[in-house]
């Protein structure tokens, strides 16, 4: 990860553009990385382990 570094802006609309315009910029592993580090902080939030195992449940009807 890139070291933060610290800006000023007059508006919401510039700093919105410039993260957007910085968010594109970013190596594809990056991206992968940040959807989830942001994955994993909602599952914490709702009490659910984010790990990325299936489970497989099988039933069977009774006839």
């Amino acid at each position: 990860m890139r070291k933060a570094q610290i800006r000023y802006y007059n508006s919401y609309e510039a700093a919105d553009k410039d993260m957007f315009n910085e968010d594109l910029s970013r190596p594809g592993k990056e991206k992968v990385a940040a959807v989830n580090e942001i994955r994993r902080k909602i599952f914490r939030l709702k009490g659910l382990a984010a790990d990325n195992i299936v489970k497989k449940v099988i039933s069977f009807d009774k006839r």
